[in-house]
């Protein structure tokens, strides 16, 4: 290697105005000046999914792609099984190889963690573990360490063993039936950590700390998301006051509302009011009205 070809290939490394990905597509291309990229490798893709200074063989393609992640979201007819990858290419030297984490010629190491089974290089500061019952790779959440994680064989996936889990009995479990309720991501191989909200259902943690800023029920069942009694009594008891401070007008004093509770599950009826109505039974303000009754008379 020349000098003025390591001048550039340290200027291109030094470039604060150059992403990972876009450092190791100009440095590929001055070690390939006669490489055809369009024909090999897909170099016009920029990966957001993982951080790795190694590009992924497909034998269908023939191609190199960041990921396999990249090359699922482009390819339409096929899907690329990285368990079945046999070949790399070096993106500072572009040394085509075996997978392993470490350049047979230039001795780079291509990320932070890499599985020899599921072929996965990632050099983001997150923290990851194989998981032998899924088969694949989990994200751990940022909080936790692997030894707070636990494998569910009847969902077939790994949760926090301190979660409110509760198992997903459909046919193939969460690996073939379930979906973010915010993101509508699947599940079972999603790069991020799940978690299970207090009533069973699950989710990204990402996803549900944005959420629970925005709304206190569970997106799907409805539930309340606290199991913490004390701070929900009183919370519905400052509820309570901000709705009793809300006089209805004259011609609504008579109405009646039959509601459904969320939370306890109970059907009671209650004065009508604008801004919401208490469980007669668990004295919790998250319920619907199912029906207003005007002056005894039921409109649904």
């Amino acid at each position: 290697m020349n000098n003025d070809l390591i001048k550039k290939i340290r200027e291109i490394q030094h470039d604060s105005n150059l992403s990972s990905a876009d450092k190791s597509k100009e440095i590929f291309k001055l070690m390939n000046p006669n490489f055809n990229a369009d024909e090999h490798i897909s170099t016009e893709i920029v990966c957001n999914h993982y951080e790795r200074k190694c590009h992924i063989f497909c034998d269908e393609c023939n191609k190199f792609w960041p990921c396999f992640r990249c090359h699922n979201e482009h390819i339409k007819n096929h899907e690329l099984d990285t368990k079945k990858i046999n070949k790399i290419i070096c993106c500072i030297c572009s040394t085509e190889q075996e997978p392993s984490n470490n350049c047979i010629k230039c001795n780079i190491k291509f990320s932070n963690y890499y599985c020899d089974i599921c072929h996965l290089w990632q050099n983001k500061d997150i923290k990851i573990f194989h998981c032998e019952d899924c088969g694949i790779c989990r994200v751990i959440a940022p909080e936790l360490e692997r030894e707070d994680y636990k494998h569910c064989n009847i969902c077939d996936v790994c949760f926090p063993i301190k979660s409110n889990h509760i198992c997903n009995k459909t046919e193939g479990g969460i690996k073939n039936n379930s979906k973010c309720p915010i993101c509508r991501e699947e599940l079972f191989n999603s790069q991020s950590s799940i978690m299970n909200m207090v009533c069973g259902h699950t989710i990204h943690n990402s996803c549900f700390q944005e959420y629970i800023i925005k709304d206190f029920r569970c997106p799907i069942c409805k539930k309340t998301l606290s199991n913490d009694i004390e701070k929900l009594k009183e919370y519905w008891e400052i509820y309570k006051t901000n709705v009793n401070a809300q006089i209805m007008p004259d011609e609504f004093i008579n109405w009646k509302a039959k509601i459904f509770c969320n939370d306890c599950e109970n059907k009671t009826e209650t004065s009508y009011h604008f801004l919401g109505h208490e469980c007669q039974n668990c004295n919790g303000w998250n319920t619907s009205v199912e029906t207003i009754i005007k002056n005894n008379i039921d409109n649904n």
